[in-house]
């Protein structure tokens, strides 16, 4: 089911969809399309990015030596809050996925540089 939105009327909190009838939903559940489509219960969200990064490297969407896109973008896709990105930054940072330079950016690895847990036993 997609979820048009179209205004909010923030002193009801009552959403104005393209249907004839308004919904009420809590504050906090508001999801826009494309946001937290990845989350997985049980599972911490910082683990979850570093995932969902990991597996665009992979799959080439970021390649090797090329830049991540800024905290505050990664961010504004995951729907994260900035501690939550840098959180999943430093298991990929630990993992060898990244290199982070102050004042640069975060910048893919090569292959030869991840220490995945899966490889290490």
């Amino acid at each position: 089911m997609e979820l048009a939105l179209l205004a909010c009327n923030h002193r009801t909190r009552r959403l104005h969809t393209s249907s004839p009838v308004a919904r009420v939903w809590p504050w906090r559940d508001i999801v826009r399309p494309g946001q937290n489509d990845h989350v997985q219960p049980g599972v911490p969200k910082y683990q979850q990015l570093a995932e969902l990064i990991r597996q665009r490297i992979l799959h080439g969407t970021y390649l090797t030596g090329e830049q991540l896109p800024p905290e505050v973008t990664l961010m504004q896709e995951s729907g994260y809050s900035r501690d939550t990105v840098r959180a999943a930054i430093k298991v990929l940072r630990e993992t060898g996925w990244v290199t982070v330079t102050h004042g640069l950016g975060t910048f893919v690895n090569p292959p030869e540089m991840h220490k995945d847990d899966a490889s290490a036993s």
